[in-house]
């Protein structure tokens, strides 16, 4: 387990309008843990990010744009005393620079990481074979170095960039800022409601394992 900062004890969900983001490469078993986030944890509202609909010529400005969008939506919902957790592809350092992202109460992020091998497998069998190639499981390797270090590689997230993101906020970030509140939790070899128990235990704010 590679945490960059140290959870609370506390058992209680913090407090409302924490935005949770879940991110991860395709094939982490993101949305597989939907479902049960939402019957364990119904005080947040739970979304992915793509069921808004996804077009056909989707890219990195769309899934920034779309991001932004999000936020409003969590702001929202922080008006009404309330916290958000969406799982998305989107890496934390997106987050940090959308422009609506300073009006957030908080924000905490956590990567699901899988070995290549069973994230290819579990694509190829939900009939995603396309997804299992080799640009997957770059971008899940770089989520996994993202997650640790904020300044890993950071052109693959801002060449061709939406230009309406903030990237001065997070220039000279390190895993040490406060706002740095990351966690990357490697899911090799269990089962979907493990992982679901883990991020439930993530959210209130107790140590995984």
């Amino acid at each position: 387990m590679r945490k960059t900062r140290r959870f609370s004890r506390s058992t209680s969900v913090p407090c409302c309008g924490v935005f949770f983001l879940i991110s991860g490469a395709p094939g982490a078993g993101k949305t597989s843990c939907l479902k049960r986030l939402r019957q364990a944890l119904p005080n947040i509202s739970w979304h992915d990010h793509d069921e808004i609909g996804v077009p056909p010529d989707a890219d990195l400005v769309w899934r920034q744009r779309t991001l932004e969008r999000w936020v409003q939506e969590a702001l929202k919902r922080q008006d009404r005393g309330r916290s958000m957790g969406l799982t998305s592809n989107a890496p934390f350092g997106e987050l940090l620079a959308t422009p609506s992202f300073p009006r957030l109460s908080g924000a905490r992020g956590i990567v699901i990481d899988v070995a290549d091998q069973e994230r290819v497998r579990r694509l190829r069998s939900r009939g995603a074979a396309g997804l299992a190639c080799q640009d997957t499981l770059c971008w899940a390797a770089w989520h996994r170095m993202h997650g640790i270090d904020p300044t890993w590689e950071p052109s693959v997230i801002r060449r061709g960039a939406w230009s309406g993101m903030r990237w001065d906020r997070v220039e000279g970030l390190t895993n040490a800022d406060a706002r740095w509140d990351v966690t990357v939790l490697p899911t090799t070899g269990q089962p979907f409601a493990w992982v679901a128990v883990q991020l439930s235990a993530w959210v209130g704010g107790m140590p995984l394992g």
